[in-house]
């Protein structure tokens, strides 16, 4: 996946820099944004990101709302969930709504390995 994009949505200020400065020093380009809005707002904007980090617990609108917009307008993005919540019904919904996977917090290093 080199040169590829990605992007972390997630409110918490701690768990965008966790993210960021690992995902960086594997060679990935890292764009941060602390809410579903505006990630939306950038996505309806450019070009998507090669993947998606997307935490489920935000204020206004959560992940399982942005998940549902982007199937509602047909944005095509690998979306990968990061939620605290371990609710079966929770993790159904995000799957169900398109995520590729569903990690519980705190993610790990090794959680995020990719090939």
């Amino acid at each position: 996946m080199k040169n590829s994009t990605v992007w972390v949505v997630d409110d918490d200020a701690g768990v965008r820099t966790y993210l960021s400065d690992l995902l960086a020093m594997r060679g990935y380009g890292v764009s941060c944004f602390d809410s579903g809005e505006q990630f939306l707002r950038r996505l309806s904007n450019g070009v998507p990101p090669s993947l998606l980090l997307l935490d489920i617990r935000m204020p206004r609108a959560c992940g399982l709302d942005v998940l549902a917009e982007m199937n509602r307008t047909g944005a095509r993005v690998p979306s990968i969930v990061l939620s605290a919540d371990k609710q079966i019904p929770t993790v159904v919904q995000a799957m169900r709504l398109g995520a590729l996977d569903y990690l519980v917090k705190p993610v790990e290093e090794v959680d995020l390995e990719m090939p």
